[in-house]
């Protein structure tokens, strides 16, 4: 329900779902240490700052994008990127 409804509400067809011919984007999450940093803006979109800035967190132990290992052990894999930014 967590990403479904975030789907739903945003019109994100085949998304927010692990349902055969999804996206089905996976995060492994360990929850013993799961911690969110504190927010800090940085200065790398084209015309400066970000709007809100990042947020980093520890406790994230492997990410999938399109079955492809993105994200694993608190480091990102060059070989493939996360996808692209959605607009509205």
């Amino acid at each position: 329900m967590l990403t479904s409804e975030g789907a739903d509400l945003f019109g994100l067809e085949g998304r927010g779902r692990l349902v055969e011919g999804a996206y089905a984007d996976i995060n492994v999450i360990d929850y013993d240490r799961l911690e969110l940093g504190a927010p800090e803006y940085v200065y790398d979109f084209p015309n400066g700052r970000r709007p809100l800035g990042i947020q980093k967190a520890t406790g994230y132990d492997l990410t999938l994008v399109k079955r492809r290992r993105v994200h694993a052990r608190r480091a990102s894999t060059r070989a493939a990127l996360a996808g692209r930014v959605l607009r509205s």
